[in-house]
């Protein structure tokens, strides 16, 4: 049977094919108010635009994308109304007329959206009936055809579809459009949604649709697997399949799923997507070894492997995969990591080395942000010297993994309430088990007197007259209770560059001061005269920052600091600085350094010394004399351009693709042209270019496989200076033609005509056309006939007078190009049966049915069955004498003829019957035997 539909839907297919998608068009009259018109979107995303259109004008809306990834359009809305037409149903680009400013919306709901619970689709009710009042039960058309069932095959719940002779269509011809429930559907989309381009269609049983190649992390999140149907797509290790061609036996919901980059759901130390990639589920530990190789998961992870392929161990290390050559990893190197704790107060740092190496920590202490440093650890455990005081510095031997953590403690924080800082205790003692009145190191001083007179409460103090010392030692100190004037200050650098701007950084000043050893304390610092304060006038001071106040030129300065400490006492120094001349500098700004400068005798004030347009450093790169205007530089290529970068799919090696030109500022310049290695040179192998710029495939390209390839090509001029560019090469996809078969045009005796029709080529050239014919609709052992084909109505035929008489036959048109072959619909049709039947005498009705005058309706069919409209299934054989031997089921074999029907005679029981008729399903005889009605 085939399904009609209105023609204008061809129309439209057809006229959307020739003119590709339709801009906003507007007819503004000469006169009017402007106003703003916004299309818009919802959700956004979909489309934003902004008109100005004069009132009076007609406004015809943006031309939408039906589905865009995993949306569908479902209405336009102005000032809360749909926009329908006179059937409800929802306008994709309707016209409006302009009276005054107003907003359109279009409406875009997600594809599997039932808000409503009916079983159609959200955006399907709109589009088609502009609300959602219909029911998947109901058949507004009248056509036979459910909502259910319309919105499954794709068809418009709102137009009727006839049903008539010859087959279900499988192409769009000129008078009518199909739905061929044959074809499966398919959907690709990534699981959270916007990872790969949402894609769906219809495609025919057993074609094959391919997925993106995908691997690697995107916005934080990582590929884990494709799945079909719900399950899992892997390779024979059982590792995740980067992309699928996936046979279509049935509807495919083909999904890539992906999960972020450091989730750890069951806390099992492997990320949820290195599991699900390379196992398929969750089971796996970090310290299994799936494969048993030696190598544990989590240790195959860090290295790069896959934990489902064994590893081999060989003489220098251990595989990384299986090859010719091998990478390997050595179980031998030991891991470390040293961090903070809080992280963030050191460069956090880690990796692998050979055992015994020694790794140094920075040297730690002071203040940072609130936090103190209190101590180091390794695995766990505290560094400390043999006093007990906590290293500000390790250098660690490594002899296995080491975890190195700087622990730091928050500046005022005191847990136990003991009146000594968390930082004090822990950098002193190693635990907070310690009291403000304890005397950790039995010298008569508690630890708060220690902490509170700079000393240490672990190295025990001697009293003895005149004071406290403050070291035990042969000779002692005494600790003074009062502040001492600063010893002085240093400055950490005191030569700089000459002649360059003011405020040039010369060094850093720092205190030497016995009362603040750790350089903690308040500090003033000034210029100062006195002896040695010569040049003070040439230099600033900034905080503790000595900078340059001017240009200073080349030579030796002497300058007078005073420091002073909170409490007024100063000290002072003098300081010689020098000022050399930088000979990396450039003090022109054009590229060369003042060394350079000398050499090449140019001037380092001036960017081009001979003034011929030409920088000194580009006259000397290029080899000419940056002293002679005359001599010039050659220019390198400064634009490359390709003619033309598309290209149809499976076309034979050696196509042009298009031309390369070069721009130059250098007249009369000529360029070669090659492919060089580099970013965005991934498809080179596949392409060719000769010396003149001219670019071929060098291969077959398949859209499947690979719709952007990216080659990178450089241009080279006449002086070697050359120019590099990376170009997408976009391969356009080619399908398989569109053919239809048409009725049997001329039927000369035994002689039978098949005709077709090309419809489209596919985008590629037709290699072969004709016809298969078979028995059965399944084409299962076809014949197949070459066609003859009309170039200008594209119409093909085949003639054939080899067909058996009085059988019926399927026979279907086809079309190939080098993507495949297109196949039209079948139809079937009955070749003349021989006059040797029994049954060619009565009358044909329609599609193979006989009226016999006195055997009644009935349906012959090739193999001796018939179907009779009294008797049913009956078996028919005709005896050569005028009679026919008929059996049924259950009744066995019966002979009669056209002069005594409806008299039989009953083989089984040798009895004669009369026929009388059917009634409630039964067939009723008269027995003349028995006299009665069986």
């Amino acid at each position: 049977m085939a399904i009609h539909r209105h023609t204008g839907l061809v129309s439209k297919i057809f006229w959307r094919k020739a003119f590709g998608i339709v801009g906003l068009v507007l007819c503004l009259p000469l006169f009017g108010t402007l106003v703003t018109i916004e299309q818009v979107s919802e959700p956004v995303g979909f489309l934003s635009k902004t008109t100005v259109v004069g009132t009076g004008a007609s406004l015809t809306t943006e031309k939408l994308e039906l589905s865009k990834n995993g949306y569908y359009f479902s209405y336009w809305e102005k000032a809360g109304a749909k926009l329908s037409d006179s059937k409800g149903r929802s306008l994709t680009q309707p016209t409006i007329e302009v009276d005054a400013a107003f907003t359109l919306t279009a409406h875009y709901i997600h594809q599997s959206e039932d808000s409503d619970g009916d079983g159609i689709f959200d955006w399907f009710e709109y589009r088609k009936f502009g609300n959602l009042a219909e029911l998947i039960s109901s058949d507004p058309d009248g056509d036979g055809y459910t909502n259910g069932q319309e919105q499954s095959l794709g068809q418009d719940p709102t137009i009727s579809d006839l049903v008539e002779d010859g087959g279900i269509s499988s192409r769009r011809s000129i008078d009518f459009v199909f739905a061929d429930k044959s074809l499966v559907h398919y959907e690709i989309k990534s699981e959270p949604i916007g990872f790969v381009d949402t894609t769906s269609g219809y495609a025919e049983l057993n074609a094959t649709v391919a997925t993106p190649n995908l691997n690697g992390k995107t916005n934080g999140y990582l590929f884990a697997y494709w799945s079909v149907n719900g399950v899992r797509q892997a390779s024979t290790t059982g590792k995740a399949l980067s992309r699928l061609k996936h046979k279509l036996t049935s509807s495919a919901n083909i999904v890539a799923h992906y999960l972020t980059a450091v989730e750890d759901s069951d806390h099992d130390g492997l990320l949820d997507v290195s599991e699900l990639n390379q196992f398929g589920d969750l089971s796996q530990v970090a310290d299994a070894d799936a494969d048993s190789d030696g190598f544990t998961n989590q240790k195959e992870d860090a290295l790069g492997q896959e934990s489902t392929v064994k590893d081999f161990v060989e003489d220098g290390g251990i595989s990384s995969r299986q090859s010719k050559d091998f990478v390997f990893g050595d179980f031998n190197l030991v891991h470390y990591q040293i961090d903070s704790e809080p992280v963030g107060f050191i460069n956090k740092s880690s990796g692998y080395v050979q055992p015994s190496t020694i790794v140094s920590t920075p040297s730690l202490y002071g203040e940072a942000n609130g936090y103190r440093f209190a101590y180091w650890s390794v695995n766990g455990t505290r560094q400390a010297s043999p006093n007990g005081i906590a290293l500000s510095k390790l250098d660690l031997t490594l002899l296995s993994s080491s975890k190195i953590i700087a622990h730091y403690v928050r500046t005022l924080e005191d847990t136990d309430s003991d009146g000594i800082k968390d930082w004090m205790e822990l950098h002193r003692f190693g635990q907070l088990d310690q009291d403000s009145a304890d005397d950790a190191d039995l010298d008569g001083f508690n630890n708060a007197q220690e902490v509170a007179a700079g000393q240490e409460p672990t190295i025990k103090d001697l009293v003895e007259d005149g004071g406290i010392s403050s070291r035990q030692s042969i000779d002692f100190t005494y600790f003074v209770q009062g502040n001492r004037t600063p010893n002085g200050t240093t400055l950490s650098n005191n030569v700089f560059f000459a002649n360059q701007p003011g405020d040039l950084l010369v060094g850093t000043l720092k205190p030497i001061d016995y009362d603040d050893p750790n350089q903690e304390g308040s500090y003033s610092y000034d210029l100062v005269d006195g002896p040695g304060s010569t040049d003070n006038g040439k230099f600033n001071l900034t905080g503790n920052k000595l900078e340059t106040g001017r240009l200073i030129p080349e030579g030796n300065f002497s300058i007078r600091i005073r420091i002073t400490d909170s409490n007024s006492a100063f000290a002072e120094n003098i300081f010689q600085l020098k000022a050399l001349l930088n000979g990396n500098s450039d003090n022109d700004s054009d590229g060369l350094t003042l060394d350079q400068e000398k050499i090449h005798s140019t001037n380092p004030n001036s960017a081009d010394t001979d003034g011929d347009s030409y920088s000194d450093l580009m006259e000397v790169n290029f080899g000419s004399d940056p002293n002679d205007p005359s001599s010039v530089p050659n220019q390198a290529p400064h634009g490359l351009q390709l003619s033309e970068n598309k290209t149809w799919e499976n076309q034979i090696i050696g196509i042009t693709i298009g031309t390369f030109s070069t721009s130059d500022s250098d007249a009369n310049d000529s360029h070669s042209y090659a492919f060089i290695e580099g970013n965005g040179s991934t498809d080179n192998s596949l392409f060719s270019v000769d010396a003149n710029g001219t670019l071929k495939t060098s291969s077959v390209l398949d859209f499947e496989t690979s719709p952007i390839l990216s080659i990178r090509v450089k241009a080279t001029d006449l002086a070697n200076e050359s120019i590099e560019k990376v170009f997408p090469i976009q391969v356009l996809n080619v399908s398989v033609p569109i053919a239809d078969t048409l009725p049997i045009q001329n039927k000369e005796g035994d002689i039978y005509q098949l005709t077709g029709k090309i419809f489209s080529n596919g985008e590629a050239n037709i290699t072969g056309y004709g016809f298969e014919l078979d028995v059965s609709l399944k084409f299962e052992n076809p014949k197949v006939f070459a066609g003859f084909i009309n170039s200008e109505t594209q119409k093909f035929s085949a003639s054939t007078d080899l067909l058996e008489k009085g059988k019926s036959f399927y026979y279907r048109a086809f079309a190939t190009n080098q993507e495949g072959s297109g196949y039209g619909s079948p139809i079937r049709f009955s070749t003349a049966a021989s006059l040797t039947e029994w049954w060619v005498q009565a009358p044909e009705h329609s599609n193979g049915w006989r009226n016999s005058s006195w055997f009644g309706v009935f349906l012959p069919f090739d193999n001796g069955w018939a179907y009779h409209v009294e008797w049913g299934w009956i078996f028919v054989q005709d005896d050569k004498q005028g009679g026919i031997w008929l059996w049924k089921e259950g009744f066995g074999w019966q002979w009669t003829t056209k002069d005594i029907y409806p008299y039989l005679y009953r083989n089984n029981s040798a009895i004669w019957m009369y026929f009388l008729k059917k009634k409630n399903g039964i067939l009723h005889f008269y027995n003349h035997n028995t006299k009665q009605v069986e």
